[in-house]
């Protein structure tokens, strides 16, 4: 399973080793996939039925068949002379780990999956490969499932331990549960050309009990597991994942359910979000901007805006600056906006303030991505909303009616996200499934701050570098770097509204905004929060975020978009405009979107 490049850091579990248990009993013989069970004795039904052979006894049959087996029939990879040219011997696969045991090692799978595409290029498409890979694959899956429903196997199962306690065989069962989907997601290298329109059966997975359970033994909780892709090989990855870096904050999930997580909560306490040093230990001074100024300018038409600066190696001083947006953009300041989850550590309920190394630290990664422009400027200034919204309630109010446009006028946007920073990432594949299950991804406001700016502009803060998300997704797409991906992505095409998705998305916001000056007789039954809910999947939709959705949310999303063309498009595929609608109209885009069941 080493073909599956894994998180380079602080993993939840140790990398799984496979033993290599074929024996002279069970070796495969390359003399056909479908046949080999009754060549070696080996009944999968009366197993399965009566329980006939023990587990240890199984485990290298099942092995010997259902993984050295597939190597053969699809791969071309043999043991023996064989009128077809082998790609490989089977001890390629086959290494000896620290301990002098021989296990299973799949470092060699991708080379010999693209040699096996190229050598099915020269042969004749007559489909009988074709047919030959499908049917392996469909008869490997079938008897996993079966088997992992036996009686033998549900003992083991129920028995509460955990999964590197269980025997071998289980082992044996979640490599080739791997081995089979990494086959299926190599199918147009397999087969080039028109092979895979000769003959394309529906293909059932084998089940996902054995990887969810190390999901649970790491932590995750079950309501989000059961929320995860149909993709043996991405909950895999998962598992080497901590919770509180993948799906919410720390906590003991052993009581959720697979229908409901104990731990969502209604609500963020927004009164008693406190800011955290950058280190635990620090002891830093905290650096406070009065609300008055703040205020001040902001009634004045100003937007404000940071600068955290050291000149002389003196100690840094924090600035207030101030910009205005207009059509010349004459009085604008470069700068950059910060997009973070308020509750995890930049946040702060009580005042206009952060510790020094807080500042310190933002000011540092806005001058590597944004570096100031002249020698007169010596850092690039920043907006952050701890320290920029204002307390004052009309002024706050107005302030966060402002933010969308803060984004959208910023030179870039920075994503700070606390397990984000913590971790560096080894590919762009680690670095998209990072974000996908990072608290950023989950909070509404900050997909928006996200959503308004160029994936070019959008940057994300790890351990080990700062990374656009265009870099990302143009890494991550390329063929030689990642040339089997875990993650798929939903196809959006063919909804009018999909040009014009960010204007839409705009009216849609500033809708739900509206609301809240109406009387309650005219809302009626409306709550921001469902709508809200239906604008963040309208922001999943982006192109740019293709690899963020969940299942259940890209089927969502399809019944969304051509609601949001009927309601916010008119017969000319042009955008309604803003404050041409009553609020009778506006109401009733809002309902029509309420009763959506999502």
């Amino acid at each position: 399973m080493d073909h599956i490049s894994l998180p380079i850091d602080d993993f939840a579990h140790a990398p799984l080793e496979v033993p290599h248990l074929c024996n002279d009993r069970f070796r495969y013989d390359d003399h056909g996939f479908l046949t080999y069970p009754h060549r070696a004795g080996l009944d999968l039904e009366k197993i399965i039925e009566r329980g006939l052979v023990d587990i240890d006894t199984l485990a290298p049959g099942l092995q010997a068949w259902l993984w050295f087996g597939l190597l053969g029939e699809i791969l071309g990879i043999g043991s023996r002379l064989h009128a077809t040219q082998r790609i490989a011997n089977y001890n390629a696969f086959v290494t000896e780990n620290s301990k002098g045991s021989s296990v299973i090692s799949t470092t060699g799978l991708p080379r010999y999956i693209k040699k096996a595409g190229q050598r099915n290029e020269t042969l004749r498409q007559d489909g009988f490969y074709s047919q030959r890979y499908y049917a392996c694959l469909r008869v490997a899956m079938a008897s996993i499932k079966r088997l992992l429903s036996s009686e033998m196997c549900r003992k083991h199962l129920k028995s509460g331990c955990q999964f590197a306690r269980l025997p071998a065989l289980f082992r044996v069962i979640l490599s080739i549960q791997i081995l089979i989907e990494s086959l299926q997601a190599a199918e147009s290298v397999l087969l080039p050309g028109k092979w895979d329109s000769l003959y394309r059966p529906t293909m059932e997975s084998s089940g996902y009990e054995l990887v969810d359970r190390l999901l649970i033994e790491a932590g995750w909780c079950k309501y989000e597991v059961n929320r995860l892709p149909e993709s043996v090989r991405l909950r895999y990855y998962l598992s080497f994942l901590h919770p509180s870096d993948a799906v919410q904050d720390k906590g003991d999930h052993l009581s959720c359910t697979e229908d409901a997580c104990v731990h969502v909560p209604h609500s963020i306490d927004e009164q008693n979000i406190k800011p955290r040093h950058v280190t635990k230990d620090c002891k830093c001074s905290i650096e406070t901007i009065q609300d008055l100024p703040v205020t001040n300018l902001v009634e004045a038409g100003a937007d404000l805006l940071l600068r955290f600066a050291q000149t002389d190696g003196t100690a840094r001083r924090l600035e207030l600056l101030e910009t205005r947006f207009d059509i010349s953009e004459t009085n604008e300041v470069p700068f950059v906006a910060i997009s973070h989850v308020r509750h995890a550590g930049l946040g702060n309920a009580d005042a206009h303030s952060l510790p020094y190394c807080q500042l310190a630290n933002i000011q540092e990664l806005v001058d590597k991505i944004c570096p100031p422009s002249g020698i007169v400027i010596s850092s690039t200034p920043f907006w952050l909303d701890t320290m920029c919204i204002p307390s004052e309630r009309r002024a706050h109010t107005a302030s966060l009616k402002r933010i969308r446009e803060i984004f959208k006028h910023a030179s870039r946007v920075l994503v700070i996200d606390q397990a984000l920073c913590s971790h560096a990432i080894g590919s762009p594949e680690d670095a998209l499934i990072r974000i996908r299950y990072s608290l950023w991804k989950r909070r509404l406001w900050t997909l928006q701050e996200g959503f308004v700016v160029p994936a070019s502009n959008l940057i994300f803060c790890f351990a080990n570098g700062l990374f656009s998300l265009r870099e990302l997704l143009d890494r991550y797409e390329d063929k030689a770097l990642v040339p089997f991906p875990l993650l798929k992505c939903a196809q959006f095409v063919g909804f009018r509204v999909l040009p014009h998705l960010k204007t839409t998305l705009d009216i849609l916001d500033d809708d739900i905004k509206l609301l809240a000056d109406m009387p309650q007789a005219v809302i009626g039954h409306l709550e921001k929060t469902k709508l809200r809910r239906i604008l963040r999947l309208g922001y999943l939709a982006s192109d740019d975020f293709k690899y963020f959705q969940e299942d259940v949310e890209a089927q969502q999303i399809q019944k969304l978009l051509p609601l949001l063309g009927d309601l916010y498009l008119d017969i000319k595929n042009s955008p309604v405009v803003p404050g041409s609608r009553s609020a009778e109209q506006v109401v009733f885009c809002l309902e029509r979107l309420y009763g959506l069941d999502i």
